[in-house]
């Protein structure tokens, strides 16, 4: 009979353990923090007046963020165009000044 060497498969056992706990515990901290990142993420949506962001769906959230983006891209093009506008003005009382 092949002699087995106990205390090295326990170390090696010990070992394991020790690492699957490490890993668990990494796992329950990076679940803390995602739980933080949605409370906070929620938060966020109700201080924007947006009362039920708990209960929405991924669908309803990445259509509410696309909704978000157009309107923050069509009010930076009405920005622009403003500035264009006020630039306008500025070389043309520029030019009557001097």
């Amino acid at each position: 009979m092949a002699s087995r060497d106990f205390k090295s498969e326990l170390q090696t056992a010990n070992a394991r353990v020790k690492t699957l706990g490490a890993q668990r515990d990494k796992l329950y901290g990076d679940a803390r923090v995602e739980e933080s990142n949605v409370a906070r993420t929620i938060e966020q949506l109700v201080t924007l007046g947006i009362e039920k962001a708990a209960t929405l769906s991924i669908q309803e959230l990445i259509a509410l963020r696309d909704e978000s983006q157009s309107k923050v891209e069509s009010g930076l093009d009405e920005l622009k165009s403003q500035i264009a506008k006020a630039d306008a003005v500025m070389v043309e009382y520029a030019a009557v000044t001097a």
